[in-house]
């Protein structure tokens, strides 16, 4: 099963870390929270930054303590599920890579053969004299 774009996040514990801190009884509350169907790009409301990255590293059954933003979230990951190919927003996805690639293929194949015709003509540019050419534009 890839590890992709997927996960259940379940007993989501936030604490607020200012409470750890204190000398008196700390105010705590832990509220665990189930959150499904999450991608690596979502963002969970109340969470520290980066527990969704932290999260997706860990192995099923794993567990991670992340702090940030005043706060720890205590996170375990039950299972890692196949993202859905037939969803339109992962098509527009892979159809965005996919034009992202073919135009950095386009580039390459256009500096490379810029080059080779370059080359092949025995053009050499001057820096100097282009440098001079250009100073005398206004």
């Amino acid at each position: 099963m890839p590890r992709c774009l997927v996960a259940a996040l379940v007993a989501l514990c936030l604490l607020p870390s200012a409470a750890l801190a204190d000398e008196e009884e700390p105010d705590i509350w832990l509220e665990p929270v189930a959150e499904t169907g999450l991608r690596r790009d979502a963002f969970i409301d109340d969470a520290p930054p980066g527990l969704v990255g932290a999260v997706f590293a860990l192995d099923p059954g794993a567990v991670a303590l992340v702090e940030g933003d005043g706060m720890v979230a205590l996170a375990r990951l039950d299972s890692i599920a196949p993202y859905d190919r037939n969803d339109a927003e992962m098509a527009a996805l892979r159809g965005a890579l996919a034009g992202a690639q073919a135009d950095g293929i386009a580039s390459d194949l256009y500096t490379l053969f810029t080059v080779a015709v370059r080359d092949a003509a025995g053009i050499s540019l001057d820096p100097a004299a282009i440098n001079a050419v250009h100073a005398q534009f206004p």
